[in-house]
């Protein structure tokens, strides 16, 4: 086998330097790169370190600023506090019963201090100078607040009471009106044939709205279950017996009275089961307990008896409403014979006893005073005694009427004074209630009465003159001009009057006192009796007072009365001259 060949080098090369020139141009370039890089690591690294530095300068900064602020505020807030507890303490104190008041009174100091401008020269100090105020303002109120509260609940347990109460009221009007209906037979008239059971529903809800308003005092006002259970007892006696009363009320009517409430006494529950408009209003299981049926029965007595009393009241009311009313027409009437413009006749008068307007002695008294053709002389000490009786505020206005007009018929006061004293007893009452009117009144008569046990006829007269002054100056009065005085004091004028009238006594049996008129009226206006002229066409006499227009009738009877009571004028003298005037006064109304 032949041998293979091998390889073997013939030829010797020399080795020859290799060229790096490129290869140091990039290791120089990475060189002066990794520098770079470590120069800009660095100076990152620099930067970091500075703004580190910077920003923990900053926040060092803010930090003394804040902890300056906070010195600050809270140097400002803690030296406001002791204003602010002791300014709100005192309006706790101040308003320890009106916390309304306190929050009023305190929300306007705080917007006071809220005003202050330096709040605003620190941040912070206004929000943190607000929170204390604020906080002190709930503080301080929790008294006040306390006492609002507890009055709060007292108001509403006192209203919600009330309202049960009324609601009670109202329910048993309710009841009334349907147990009426019931028994007229109003209830069946109406169209709607569902009516009685709508009746039925809405009085008989009534019971069950009641138990609801009690459980709403305790849930909304406190009431404890005691209270409750107290006022629910007696809501429900109230209910209960108003319902029965109702009952009663018809069953009187029926003369059934005395019996229906036996039969409540022997069986409460017996009595409302057997009448279906009762059963109704009670729902079923309710019952009426002993204690309630005793307390019921005892209203149901007392109701009865109250019935009574009332109807016979009523009785009198109307008599007396009858008397007032005929006392009215009386008085009326006899001020319309004593003016000289008004003509009444005797059939008027008959015709009033007829129709029931006057009584019997009344229209004796107005026939009498239609008649009256001579002055009558009134009598001083009858005078003096109805002066006394009408001024007595125990004494009724009838029974003073009653003494007048029995005055006038025996002729002791013509109809012009009969007048004035109706006039009087009616509107007495205003004047004798007036402070010290009676003190002066009992004073003026003891001051010109010697002996008041033995008064003499003098006296009697010279009383009636000063009490009778006293008395309208003390109510006011206008004078015949038509000038007004005001009401005075009694006590400040009772003296004057006696020292007026003192020297109107006689001092001796035997001394003649000239006599004050009854009036201020001057007698002598117009032309005396002797020289007096009478025309008979037109019906004028120059002796009556005023003028042929406007003639004074009231002051020519006085004038009259007067010359009578000296004995200048005989009695057919002033009958004749009144005659002449009063025809003259009717001749005057019909040419008006």
């Amino acid at each position: 086998m032949a041998e293979l060949p091998q390889y073997q080098r013939t030829i010797l090369r020399q080795t020859q330097e290799t060229d790096m020139s490129e290869a140091n141009v990039w290791k120089t370039l990475a060189a002066q790169m990794d520098n770079f890089s470590s120069q800009i690591g660095a100076y990152a690294q620099q930067d970091t370190a500075r703004k580190s530095r910077s920003a923990a300068a900053a926040k060092s900064a803010q930090n003394d600023l804040r902890l300056s602020n906070e010195r600050a505020t809270k140097v400002y807030v803690d030296g406001k506090e002791s204003d602010v507890m002791t300014s709100l303490s005192q309006l706790s104190i101040d308003f320890s019963n009106d916390y309304e008041g306190y929050i009023q009174a305190a929300n306007n100091l705080q917007k006071t201090w809220l005003e202050n401008k330096e709040l605003d020269a620190v941040g912070g100090m206004r929000a943190a100078f607000t929170t204390m105020v604020t906080n002190k303002i709930q503080q301080y109120g929790v008294d006040p607040y306390k006492v609002f509260s507890a009055k709060q609940k007292q108001e509403g347990k006192r209203v919600g009471v009330i309202n049960i109460k009324d609601f009670v009221t109202d329910a048993n009007h309710q009841v009334s009106q349907f147990i009426n209906s019931v028994y007229d037979g109003s209830i069946e008239t109406l169209d709607d044939p569902d009516n009685y059971a709508k009746q039925v529903d809405m009085v008989a809800g009534k019971y069950m709205t009641l138990q609801a308003k009690i459980e709403d005092l305790i849930k909304v006002n406190d009431y404890t279950a005691d209270e409750a259970i107290a006022l629910e007892s007696q809501m429900e006696l109230k209910f209960f017996s108003g319902v029965i009363q109702s009952q009663l009320n018809n069953e009187i009517k029926s003369n059934n009275g005395w019996k229906s409430i036996a039969e409540f006494k022997e069986s409460p529950t017996k009595f409302i089961r057997s009448r279906a408009h009762l059963s109704a209003l009670i729902p079923e299981g309710v019952k009426i307990n002993d204690v309630m049926a005793d307390s019921i029965y005892t209203d149901l007595l007392s109701y009865y008896k109250e019935s009574v009393t009332q109807r016979e009241k009523a009785e009198t009311i109307a008599e007396e409403d009858t008397l007032q009313i005929q006392s009215d027409n009386y008085s009326e009437m006899l001020y319309s014979l004593v003016d000289p413009e008004t003509n009444i006749d005797d059939f008027t008068v008959r015709q009033m006893l007829k129709d029931g307007d006057i009584n019997n002695e009344q229209h004796d008294s107005l026939i009498k005073a239609i008649g009256q053709s001579t002055y009558v002389k009134d009598n001083p000490q009858k005078v003096f005694d109805l002066n006394r009786q009408i001024l007595n505020p125990q004494g009724s206005y009838q029974d003073k009427e009653q003494a007048i007009t029995d005055a006038f018929l025996d002729g002791d006061i013509d109809a012009t004074t009969a007048t004035a004293m109706l006039t009087k007893a009616s509107t007495a009452s205003d004047v004798t209630k007036k402070p010290y009117f009676q003190r002066g009144w009992n004073a003026i008569e003891s001051g010109l009465v010697e002996d008041v046990t033995k008064r003499t006829s003098n006296e009697g007269e010279v009383v009636n003159l000063a009490q009778e002054e006293f008395y309208k100056r003390v109510q006011g009065y206008t004078d015949d001009d038509g000038k007004y005085y005001p009401p005075e004091d009694g006590i400040a004028i009772y003296q004057e009057i006696v020292d007026k009238y003192k020297p109107l006594l006689a001092k001796t049996k035997n001394t003649n006192t000239e006599r004050l008129p009854y009036y201020d009226i001057d007698t002598k206006i117009g032309a005396s009796f002797a020289e007096m002229e009478f025309d008979k066409t037109t019906g004028w006499n120059t002796f009556f007072v005023g003028t042929p227009e406007k003639v004074q009738a009231f002051s020519t009877k006085v004038k009259v009365g007067e010359l009578v009571e000296s004995g200048a004028m005989s009695e057919k003298d002033a009958a004749k001259i009144l005659n002449q005037l009063k025809n003259y006064v009717v001749s005057l109304s019909e040419e008006d």
